[in-house]
Protein backbone atom coordinates (compact mmCIF):
# COMPACT_ATOMS: atom_id res chain seq x y z
CA UNK A 1 0.00 0.00 0.00
CA UNK A 2 1.21 3.60 -0.31
CA UNK A 3 0.56 5.91 1.89
CA UNK A 4 -1.22 9.47 0.61
CA UNK A 5 0.67 12.36 1.08
CA UNK A 6 -1.75 15.59 0.12
CA UNK A 7 1.23 17.79 -0.91
CA UNK A 8 2.03 15.87 -4.15
CA UNK A 9 -1.47 17.36 -5.59
CA UNK A 10 -1.23 19.83 -7.67
CA UNK A 11 -4.19 21.30 -10.17
CA UNK A 12 -2.16 22.53 -13.70
CA UNK A 13 -5.00 24.65 -15.68
CA UNK A 14 -4.55 24.09 -19.86
CA UNK A 15 -6.61 24.80 -22.88
CA UNK A 16 -7.79 21.59 -23.66
CA UNK A 17 -8.14 20.83 -27.66
CA UNK A 18 -9.48 16.93 -27.41
CA UNK A 19 -9.84 13.84 -25.25
CA UNK A 20 -10.17 10.18 -26.49
CA UNK A 21 -10.71 6.64 -24.77
CA UNK A 22 -8.28 5.54 -27.36
CA UNK A 23 -4.83 3.46 -26.54
CA UNK A 24 -6.06 3.56 -22.32
CA UNK A 25 -6.99 7.08 -22.62
CA UNK A 26 -5.34 10.64 -23.28
CA UNK A 27 -6.34 14.42 -23.57
CA UNK A 28 -4.42 16.69 -26.39
CA UNK A 29 -3.52 20.46 -25.22
CA UNK A 30 -2.54 23.70 -26.32
CA UNK A 31 1.56 23.71 -25.75
CA UNK A 32 1.48 27.11 -25.09
CA UNK A 33 5.07 27.43 -24.71
CA UNK A 34 5.47 26.61 -28.67
CA UNK A 35 2.63 28.17 -30.17
CA UNK A 36 3.17 31.14 -31.92
CA UNK A 37 1.37 32.09 -35.11
CA UNK A 38 0.15 28.70 -34.99
CA UNK A 39 -1.60 26.46 -31.85
CA UNK A 40 0.61 23.49 -31.45
CA UNK A 41 -0.51 20.44 -29.59
CA UNK A 42 0.52 18.03 -27.35
CA UNK A 43 -0.81 14.95 -25.39
CA UNK A 44 -0.84 13.93 -21.88
CA UNK A 45 -2.07 10.09 -21.19
CA UNK A 46 -4.93 10.41 -18.57
CA UNK A 47 -7.32 7.20 -17.05
CA UNK A 48 -9.71 6.12 -19.65
CA UNK A 49 -12.18 6.39 -16.93
CA UNK A 50 -11.48 10.23 -16.14
CA UNK A 51 -11.94 10.65 -20.08
CA UNK A 52 -14.82 8.37 -20.41
CA UNK A 53 -16.85 10.33 -17.17
CA UNK A 54 -15.60 13.52 -18.69
CA UNK A 55 -17.01 13.60 -22.36
CA UNK A 56 -20.07 12.05 -21.01
CA UNK A 57 -20.93 14.96 -18.33
CA UNK A 58 -20.34 17.63 -21.49
CA UNK A 59 -21.58 15.63 -24.29
CA UNK A 60 -18.23 16.16 -26.64
CA UNK A 61 -14.66 15.65 -26.76
CA UNK A 62 -13.54 17.57 -29.77
CA UNK A 63 -13.70 21.81 -29.13
CA UNK A 64 -12.91 24.06 -31.94
CA UNK A 65 -11.73 27.10 -29.53
CA UNK A 66 -9.65 25.38 -26.75
CA UNK A 67 -11.55 25.21 -23.77
CA UNK A 68 -9.66 26.14 -20.28
CA UNK A 69 -9.55 22.78 -18.15
CA UNK A 70 -8.10 22.18 -14.49
CA UNK A 71 -5.91 18.30 -14.88
CA UNK A 72 -5.89 17.33 -11.13
CA UNK A 73 -2.39 15.33 -10.44
CA UNK A 74 -0.61 13.22 -7.89
CA UNK A 75 2.67 13.08 -8.18
CA UNK A 76 2.54 13.39 -12.05
CA UNK A 77 -0.11 11.00 -12.30
CA UNK A 78 -3.64 12.61 -13.75
CA UNK A 79 -6.45 12.19 -11.11
CA UNK A 80 -9.30 14.32 -12.46
CA UNK A 81 -10.62 17.00 -15.51
CA UNK A 82 -12.48 19.91 -14.54
CA UNK A 83 -13.70 21.96 -17.34
CA UNK A 84 -14.76 25.79 -16.57
CA UNK A 85 -18.01 25.88 -16.42
CA UNK A 86 -18.63 28.80 -18.91
CA UNK A 87 -17.17 26.17 -21.63
CA UNK A 88 -15.41 28.19 -24.49
CA UNK A 89 -16.38 30.97 -23.06
CA UNK A 90 -14.46 30.72 -20.32
CA UNK A 91 -11.24 32.28 -19.47
CA UNK A 92 -7.98 32.05 -16.71
CA UNK A 93 -8.60 35.62 -15.98
CA UNK A 94 -12.26 36.09 -15.19
CA UNK A 95 -13.48 40.57 -15.47
CA UNK A 96 -15.80 41.57 -12.40
CA UNK A 97 -17.55 45.08 -12.36
CA UNK A 98 -16.16 46.03 -8.99
CA UNK A 99 -13.08 44.87 -8.69
CA UNK A 100 -9.81 44.08 -10.97
CA UNK A 101 -9.27 40.45 -12.82
CA UNK A 102 -8.97 37.77 -11.12
CA UNK A 103 -7.33 33.98 -11.84
CA UNK A 104 -10.16 31.51 -12.40
CA UNK A 105 -10.52 29.43 -9.20
CA UNK A 106 -10.98 26.24 -10.08
CA UNK A 107 -13.53 23.53 -7.72
CA UNK A 108 -10.55 21.37 -7.62
CA UNK A 109 -8.46 23.72 -6.14
CA UNK A 110 -10.82 24.82 -3.73
CA UNK A 111 -11.48 21.66 -2.67
CA UNK A 112 -7.95 20.47 -2.11
CA UNK A 113 -7.45 23.22 -0.01
CA UNK A 114 -10.43 23.60 2.13
CA UNK A 115 -11.52 19.85 2.09
CA UNK A 116 -8.69 17.32 1.64
CA UNK A 117 -5.77 19.33 3.13
CA UNK A 118 -7.42 19.30 6.79
CA UNK A 119 -8.90 15.82 6.51
CA UNK A 120 -5.25 14.69 6.25
CA UNK A 121 -3.43 16.90 8.23
CA UNK A 122 -5.46 16.25 11.62
CA UNK A 123 -3.23 13.74 12.64
CA UNK A 124 -5.96 11.36 13.63
CA UNK A 125 -5.83 9.08 10.50
CA UNK A 126 -3.31 7.73 8.39
CA UNK A 127 -4.58 7.61 4.21
CA UNK A 128 -2.90 5.68 1.56
CA UNK A 129 -4.09 6.04 -2.34
CA UNK A 130 -4.41 3.43 -5.46
CA UNK A 131 -4.31 6.11 -8.11
CA UNK A 132 -8.11 6.29 -7.83
CA UNK A 133 -9.52 6.27 -3.94
CA UNK A 134 -7.84 7.86 -0.81
CA UNK A 135 -8.49 5.61 1.82
CA UNK A 136 -8.18 4.80 5.86
CA UNK A 137 -8.77 2.25 8.29
CA UNK A 138 -10.42 2.26 11.92
CA UNK A 139 -7.72 1.54 13.78
CA UNK A 140 -4.63 -0.62 13.06
CA UNK A 141 -4.33 -2.35 9.74
CA UNK A 142 -3.66 -5.79 11.75
CA UNK A 143 -6.79 -5.35 13.67
CA UNK A 144 -9.10 -4.86 10.38
CA UNK A 145 -7.42 -8.11 9.13
CA UNK A 146 -8.31 -10.45 12.56
CA UNK A 147 -12.12 -8.81 12.05
CA UNK A 148 -11.88 -9.19 8.40
CA UNK A 149 -15.27 -10.99 7.06
CA UNK A 150 -14.37 -14.62 5.79
CA UNK A 151 -15.21 -15.22 2.06
CA UNK A 152 -13.65 -18.67 2.12
CA UNK A 153 -14.46 -21.78 5.26
CA UNK A 154 -10.37 -21.66 5.57
CA UNK A 155 -10.58 -18.14 6.17
CA UNK A 156 -7.66 -17.03 4.10
CA UNK A 157 -9.62 -13.95 1.60
CA UNK A 158 -11.26 -12.02 4.25
CA UNK A 159 -13.28 -8.60 3.20
CA UNK A 160 -12.28 -5.41 5.40
CA UNK A 161 -14.23 -1.87 4.98
CA UNK A 162 -12.26 1.23 4.72
CA UNK A 163 -13.52 4.50 4.26
CA UNK A 164 -12.27 5.93 0.75
CA UNK A 165 -12.72 9.12 -1.03
CA UNK A 166 -12.48 9.00 -5.13
CA UNK A 167 -10.68 11.99 -6.29
CA UNK A 168 -11.65 12.07 -9.93
CA UNK A 169 -14.23 13.44 -7.89
CA UNK A 170 -12.70 16.71 -6.31
CA UNK A 171 -14.25 19.24 -7.88
CA UNK A 172 -17.67 17.94 -7.52
CA UNK A 173 -18.52 18.65 -3.44
CA UNK A 174 -21.65 16.99 -3.78
CA UNK A 175 -19.90 13.21 -4.73
CA UNK A 176 -16.50 14.02 -2.83
CA UNK A 177 -17.94 12.54 0.55
CA UNK A 178 -16.05 9.61 1.90
CA UNK A 179 -18.15 6.50 1.10
CA UNK A 180 -17.78 2.70 2.91
CA UNK A 181 -15.43 0.14 0.17
CA UNK A 182 -13.95 -3.13 0.64
CA UNK A 183 -10.30 -4.38 0.69
CA UNK A 184 -9.95 -8.20 -0.38
CA UNK A 185 -6.80 -9.63 2.64
CA UNK A 186 -5.10 -12.84 1.75
CA UNK A 187 -3.72 -14.43 4.96
CA UNK A 188 -1.19 -17.23 4.73
CA UNK A 189 -1.04 -19.77 7.05
CA UNK A 190 2.41 -18.17 8.98
CA UNK A 191 0.02 -15.36 9.63
CA UNK A 192 1.31 -12.99 6.93
CA UNK A 193 -0.84 -10.50 4.67
CA UNK A 194 -1.25 -8.98 1.57
CA UNK A 195 -4.24 -6.19 1.35
CA UNK A 196 -5.38 -5.38 -2.18
CA UNK A 197 -6.66 -1.56 -3.13
CA UNK A 198 -10.62 -0.72 -1.77
CA UNK A 199 -11.69 -1.86 -5.57
CA UNK A 200 -15.47 -3.08 -4.84
CA UNK A 201 -18.08 -1.80 -2.65
CA UNK A 202 -19.00 -4.84 -1.47
CA UNK A 203 -17.30 -8.34 -1.55
CA UNK A 204 -19.40 -10.16 0.49
CA UNK A 205 -22.03 -9.56 -2.98
CA UNK A 206 -19.17 -11.03 -5.79
CA UNK A 207 -20.62 -13.25 -8.09
CA UNK A 208 -24.10 -12.74 -6.99
CA UNK A 209 -25.38 -12.75 -10.43
CA UNK A 210 -23.62 -15.55 -11.70
CA UNK A 211 -23.55 -17.74 -9.02
CA UNK A 212 -27.21 -17.19 -9.23
CA UNK A 213 -28.21 -19.16 -11.69
CA UNK A 214 -26.31 -22.03 -10.23
CA UNK A 215 -27.43 -24.07 -7.77
CA UNK A 216 -25.13 -22.90 -5.10
CA UNK A 217 -26.47 -22.02 -1.39
CA UNK A 218 -22.82 -20.60 -0.05
CA UNK A 219 -24.08 -17.47 1.32
CA UNK A 220 -21.12 -17.45 4.16
CA UNK A 221 -18.03 -18.82 2.05
CA UNK A 222 -18.63 -17.10 -1.54
CA UNK A 223 -15.63 -17.61 -2.70
CA UNK A 224 -15.49 -21.36 -2.49
CA UNK A 225 -18.68 -21.24 -4.39
CA UNK A 226 -17.57 -19.57 -7.50
CA UNK A 227 -14.24 -22.10 -7.24
CA UNK A 228 -16.72 -24.77 -7.43
CA UNK A 229 -19.52 -22.87 -10.30
CA UNK A 230 -17.48 -20.27 -12.39
CA UNK A 231 -13.51 -20.69 -14.14
CA UNK A 232 -10.51 -18.73 -15.06
CA UNK A 233 -10.42 -17.66 -18.61
CA UNK A 234 -7.88 -17.42 -21.20
CA UNK A 235 -8.48 -13.71 -21.74
CA UNK A 236 -7.27 -13.31 -17.85
CA UNK A 237 -4.19 -15.46 -18.52
CA UNK A 238 -2.93 -13.06 -21.29
CA UNK A 239 -3.74 -10.01 -19.63
CA UNK A 240 -2.02 -10.93 -16.20
CA UNK A 241 1.02 -12.56 -17.88
CA UNK A 242 1.83 -9.00 -20.15
CA UNK A 243 0.92 -6.89 -16.89
CA UNK A 244 2.91 -9.07 -14.27
CA UNK A 245 5.55 -9.95 -17.27
CA UNK A 246 6.14 -6.18 -17.61
CA UNK A 247 6.13 -5.39 -13.51
CA UNK A 248 7.87 -8.00 -12.18
CA UNK A 249 10.00 -10.16 -15.20
CA UNK A 250 8.46 -13.11 -17.06
CA UNK A 251 9.86 -16.01 -15.00
CA UNK A 252 6.70 -14.63 -12.21
CA UNK A 253 3.93 -15.31 -14.77
CA UNK A 254 4.69 -19.02 -14.45
CA UNK A 255 1.46 -19.98 -12.45
CA UNK A 256 -0.09 -19.08 -15.98
CA UNK A 257 0.82 -22.60 -17.52
CA UNK A 258 0.78 -20.42 -21.31
CA UNK A 259 3.02 -22.78 -22.62
CA UNK A 260 0.69 -25.46 -22.00
CA UNK A 261 -2.08 -23.81 -22.94
CA UNK A 262 -0.51 -23.00 -26.64
CA UNK A 263 -0.10 -27.01 -26.51
CA UNK A 264 -3.31 -27.47 -25.43
CA UNK A 265 -4.97 -24.82 -28.44
CA UNK A 266 -2.41 -25.55 -30.87
CA UNK A 267 -1.27 -22.26 -31.41
CA UNK A 268 2.32 -20.12 -30.83
CA UNK A 269 0.04 -16.90 -30.72
CA UNK A 270 -2.50 -16.92 -27.99
CA UNK A 271 -3.72 -13.45 -28.78
CA UNK A 272 -4.98 -14.25 -32.27
CA UNK A 273 -7.11 -16.54 -31.08
CA UNK A 274 -11.25 -15.70 -31.44
CA UNK A 275 -12.21 -12.70 -28.35
CA UNK A 276 -15.11 -15.55 -28.19
CA UNK A 277 -12.70 -18.39 -27.44
CA UNK A 278 -10.67 -16.14 -24.77
CA UNK A 279 -13.37 -14.94 -22.96
CA UNK A 280 -15.01 -19.11 -22.42
CA UNK A 281 -12.01 -21.38 -22.60
CA UNK A 282 -10.65 -22.65 -18.65
CA UNK A 283 -7.26 -22.21 -18.38
CA UNK A 284 -7.44 -24.68 -15.12
CA UNK A 285 -6.76 -21.73 -12.57
CA UNK A 286 -9.02 -21.47 -10.17
CA UNK A 287 -10.71 -17.99 -9.09
CA UNK A 288 -8.81 -17.99 -5.00
CA UNK A 289 -5.74 -19.01 -6.61
CA UNK A 290 -5.76 -16.31 -9.11
CA UNK A 291 -6.89 -13.67 -6.92
CA UNK A 292 -4.58 -15.18 -4.41
CA UNK A 293 -0.97 -15.22 -6.89
CA UNK A 294 -2.03 -11.28 -7.92
CA UNK A 295 -2.20 -10.07 -3.85
CA UNK A 296 0.69 -11.86 -3.05
CA UNK A 297 2.29 -9.47 -5.83
CA UNK A 298 1.36 -6.56 -3.84
CA UNK A 299 4.02 -6.67 -1.24
CA UNK A 300 6.31 -6.23 -3.52
CA UNK A 301 5.24 -3.12 -5.54
CA UNK A 302 6.95 0.21 -4.36
CA UNK A 303 5.82 2.64 -6.77
CA UNK A 304 2.04 4.17 -7.89
CA UNK A 305 2.69 3.15 -11.50
CA UNK A 306 3.06 -0.38 -10.68
CA UNK A 307 0.25 0.23 -8.06
CA UNK A 308 -1.82 1.04 -10.48
CA UNK A 309 -1.46 -1.65 -13.04
CA UNK A 310 -1.76 -4.70 -10.22
CA UNK A 311 -5.28 -2.60 -8.97
CA UNK A 312 -6.43 -2.73 -13.01
CA UNK A 313 -5.33 -6.84 -13.15
CA UNK A 314 -7.52 -7.21 -9.96
CA UNK A 315 -10.32 -5.54 -11.42
CA UNK A 316 -10.12 -7.57 -14.81
CA UNK A 317 -10.15 -10.80 -12.99
CA UNK A 318 -13.41 -10.29 -11.34
CA UNK A 319 -14.91 -8.65 -14.32
CA UNK A 320 -13.92 -10.04 -17.53
CA UNK A 321 -11.79 -12.55 -16.15
CA UNK A 322 -14.44 -15.61 -15.04
CA UNK A 323 -17.34 -17.11 -16.95
CA UNK A 324 -20.14 -20.09 -15.98
CA UNK A 325 -18.38 -23.18 -15.88
CA UNK A 326 -21.57 -25.22 -17.33
CA UNK A 327 -22.38 -22.65 -19.99
CA UNK A 328 -21.80 -24.87 -22.23
CA UNK A 329 -23.93 -28.26 -21.13
CA UNK A 330 -27.15 -29.68 -22.37
CA UNK A 331 -29.29 -27.79 -20.00
CA UNK A 332 -27.59 -24.20 -20.92
CA UNK A 333 -27.89 -24.51 -24.35
CA UNK A 334 -31.37 -26.11 -24.86
CA UNK A 335 -34.82 -25.25 -23.43
CA UNK A 336 -36.43 -27.84 -20.97
CA UNK A 337 -37.68 -30.50 -23.22
CA UNK A 338 -35.30 -29.87 -26.37
CA UNK A 339 -32.17 -31.53 -27.24
CA UNK A 340 -29.78 -32.11 -30.12
CA UNK A 341 -32.25 -34.49 -31.50
CA UNK A 342 -35.01 -31.53 -31.14
CA UNK A 343 -33.12 -29.31 -34.06
CA UNK A 344 -33.36 -30.14 -37.46
CA UNK A 345 -30.76 -30.97 -39.77
CA UNK A 346 -31.38 -30.51 -43.88
CA UNK A 347 -28.57 -30.40 -46.44
CA UNK A 348 -27.54 -27.43 -48.27
CA UNK A 349 -29.53 -28.44 -51.25
CA UNK A 350 -32.57 -29.32 -49.18
CA UNK A 351 -31.94 -25.61 -47.25
CA UNK A 352 -31.55 -23.50 -50.59
CA UNK A 353 -34.71 -25.28 -52.33
CA UNK A 354 -36.85 -24.61 -48.69
CA UNK A 355 -35.67 -20.84 -49.18
CA UNK A 356 -37.03 -20.59 -52.90
CA UNK A 357 -40.23 -21.17 -52.25
CA UNK A 358 -39.83 -18.47 -49.81
CA UNK A 359 -41.29 -14.77 -50.21
CA UNK A 360 -38.83 -12.06 -49.76
CA UNK A 361 -40.38 -10.58 -46.62
CA UNK A 362 -39.91 -14.13 -45.22
CA UNK A 363 -36.84 -14.86 -46.18
CA UNK A 364 -35.89 -11.67 -44.42
CA UNK A 365 -38.24 -12.69 -41.56
CA UNK A 366 -36.02 -15.72 -40.94
CA UNK A 367 -32.75 -14.06 -41.47
CA UNK A 368 -33.64 -11.44 -38.86
CA UNK A 369 -35.41 -14.44 -36.43
CA UNK A 370 -31.50 -16.04 -36.58
CA UNK A 371 -29.33 -13.26 -36.12
CA UNK A 372 -31.74 -12.33 -32.66
CA UNK A 373 -31.19 -15.61 -31.40
CA UNK A 374 -26.98 -15.97 -31.71
CA UNK A 375 -27.38 -12.29 -30.03
CA UNK A 376 -29.41 -13.33 -27.67
CA UNK A 377 -27.20 -16.72 -26.82
CA UNK A 378 -23.91 -14.40 -26.85
CA UNK A 379 -25.09 -12.03 -24.61
CA UNK A 380 -25.90 -14.59 -22.12
CA UNK A 381 -22.42 -16.62 -22.47
CA UNK A 382 -20.42 -14.36 -20.10
CA UNK A 383 -20.52 -13.37 -16.77
CA UNK A 384 -20.51 -10.19 -16.39
CA UNK A 385 -18.90 -7.88 -14.12
CA UNK A 386 -19.05 -8.73 -10.12
CA UNK A 387 -21.10 -6.24 -8.40
CA UNK A 388 -19.58 -2.97 -7.12
CA UNK A 389 -15.57 -3.80 -8.95
CA UNK A 390 -13.98 -0.04 -10.08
Amino acid sequence: MIKFDVEKLTVDVVLLKSCTTALGGSVRIVDEENSDDKEVYKKINVPMAIVRTFSARWKTSNYMKPVVTAIVKYDGHPVALERHPLGTLGARREEGLFEDDREWLSESIHNIKHYIKPLCKDGSTEWYFDGKFMYSFTGTIKSNVDRGVFLSKAGNFRAIEVTAIQLSHIHDSEKLDPSDRTCLAYVAGNGEYSITPPIWKRLADVGTKALSQSDSDEDDHRFDAIDEYLAVNLAFALKAGQVIGSLFGHEEIEPLQLPELMIRLNTVNLPKISSKVKSTYDIGMTFTQSMAWLIGMSNRINSLDSHMALRNILKYLTTKGIFRKNMFTKTAVFKAGFDLESVPVMTKDEALDNASTLSVSELMEQIRAGVNQRRSANEGQIVGSLFGAE
